[in-house]
């Protein structure tokens, strides 16, 4: 593996780098509903009750939401915020398949 190959994974395993990336995948699904639903800066800032150029700031530079300003840019296009905790997936081995029996049947010798 090249240095720039090393660099790059040790970069994509950065907390830093994964929080840019949801708080990129939030902007892009915000922007997304925005254009479909044909609402501007303007008509989501009414919604929230904000300016329209704290919108712009989120939706334009490096803003940093709470999950709670998630959830109101959320319902305020009509939609949720769900936040999911994706666990590795744990490689199957032969010992998972086997059925564990019951303590009852084991003391007493059930077979």
């Amino acid at each position: 593996m090249t240095n720039y190959q090393e660099m790059l994974r040790e970069m994509r395993e950065s907390i830093d780098y994964k929080v840019e990336g949801a708080k990129l995948e939030f902007v892009t699904r915000v922007h997304d509903a925005m254009t479909a639903q044909g609402i501007t800066q303007a008509e989501l800032a009414r919604r929230l009750g904000c300016s329209r150029a704290w919108v712009g700031q989120l939706l334009d530079t490096n803003a940093n939401p709470t999950l709670g300003t998630m959830v109101k840019i959320s319902e305020a296009l009509g939609g949720s915020l769900d936040v999911k905790l994706r666990m590795p997936r744990k490689r199957q081995t032969s010992s998972d398949n086997v059925v564990p029996r019951p303590h009852s049947l084991a003391a007493k010798g059930a077979k």
